[in-house]
């Protein structure tokens, strides 16, 4: 009887190790993740801002900021997304342990300001050969970008998709992020 219980004496004396170590590793989890979120926010601002080709001329005439060619930024930003997010030639990212499987582009928008207008290049899914413009007589400061953000100068928004894996589960996650060139 005496062995038995010395057992479960030592058994009950290791559960608050046990609880300690399973806390530490919940809370290491989530600290990856959390620090992962700012990697691939990073990496979607940088694409963002690598895509803003400005067309210099006009700006010498104009102090406007127009972007050069919106479906060659369009292109710009999803080779530098790749490259910031390790992406293969399908998409998919070559570190599991940030993204786990296939990275869709839902959507790559530019808001170019002229004066007090505003005119957005709209790319669905990333595609040049879909884009649509849109325009905003009076829209500086009216008009907001998905994410919530007010435009108020030449801005390069994009969203992306993709699935994480959190303690052996799939998520699917979205990121999505405005960057105005003036200011960022």
């Amino acid at each position: 009887m005496k062995k038995d219980e010395g057992i479960i004496k030592n058994l009950v004396s290791l559960l608050p190790v046990f609880l300690m170590i399973l806390f530490t590793l919940v809370i290491l989890q989530i600290q990856v993740h959390q620090a992962s979120s700012v990697f691939i926010e990073d990496a979607l601002v940088a694409s963002n801002l690598a895509s803003a080709v400005i067309n210099v001329e006009e700006y010498g005439i104009s102090h406007q900021l127009q972007i050069s060619d919106p479906k060659e930024a369009c292109n710009l930003f999803k080779r530098a997304l790749q490259a910031n997010l390790s992406l293969n030639d399908q998409w998919v990212s070559q570190n599991s342990s940030l993204i786990f499987g296939l990275v869709t582009l839902d959507e790559y928008s530019i808001y170019e300001v002229r004066g007090n207008d505003i005119v957005q290049y709209t790319f669905p899914n990333g595609r040049p050969e879909n884009m649509y413009t849109t325009e905003y007589k009076g829209g500086v400061g009216n008009v907001e970008a998905a994410d919530g953000t007010r435009i108020e100068s030449t801005s390069v928004y994009s969203k992306i998709s993709f699935q994480v894996k959190f303690f052996n589960r799939v998520i699917d996650v979205y990121k999505q992020k405005c960057v105005d060139i003036v200011e960022n």
